[in-house]
């Protein structure tokens, strides 16, 4: 797939390919895999949501049957693997491979708290401690007798969607990724004219 930039759109590109190298440089980066609301948040380290998470990759090495004269983010997810081309990304699964047109895409980019459990990350931004069993003012539940005190870091989330059916969310320890994944994100959408 050859590219020929017009205007601003190549360096706005650039800068957004160079957002998700940042975003690759992440302590950990994960996907998720499921997404639940919690009903009895005082067993759930008093979260409001459950999350499964799984470990995901970045690279900007196409695959071996595709070529480009530009770089571009591959996004392997456990399911399928993104490629955010400029005008459309193209979804590949072990069956099959399709194209939605980025106009069709979006993007959104948010920070959140998160009850970490596995981890020390070194890139997270460390908001407070909180018991992993609470009581609803916040104090220890004493009817657990290791009941220990779990961190919350504020993370990176970024959801990828379409109607097409690319529903796919991404999780990092650096959220100080944020602003720039979206400004750089926003700067390359208005650069384009489809």
């Amino acid at each position: 797939m050859q590219y020929d930039f017009q205007d601003d759109m190549e360096g706005a590109f650039k800068d957004y390919v160079d957002s998700w190298k940042e975003l690759k440089k992440s302590y950990k980066i994960w996907q998720i895999a499921k997404l639940a609301n919690v009903k009895n948040s005082k067993k759930m380290y008093g979260a409001e949501q459950a999350l499964a998470r799984e470990k995901m990759r970045i690279s900007f090495r196409l695959p071996w049957f595709l070529k480009s004269n530009i770089e571009v983010p591959v996004l392997y997810f456990k399911k399928a693997t993104l490629i955010l081309f400029p005008d459309k990304i193209l979804v590949v699964n072990k069956i099959k491979a399709g194209a939605i047109n980025q106009e069709q895409v979006t993007l959104k980019i948010y920070e959140d708290a998160f009850i970490e459990h596995e981890i020390k990350p070194k890139d997270a931004e460390f908001i407070k401690y909180q018991w992993e069993h609470p009581n609803k003012d916040g104090d220890p539940d004493k009817r657990f007798q290791n009941n220990r005190q779990l961190p919350i870091y504020k993370y990176a989330f970024i959801e990828i969607n379409s109607p097409e059916g690319i529903n796919e969310m991404i999780m990092s320890t650096n959220n100080k990724i944020c602003n720039r994944l979206s400004e750089s994100y926003n700067a390359y959408r208005n650069s384009v004219t489809y």
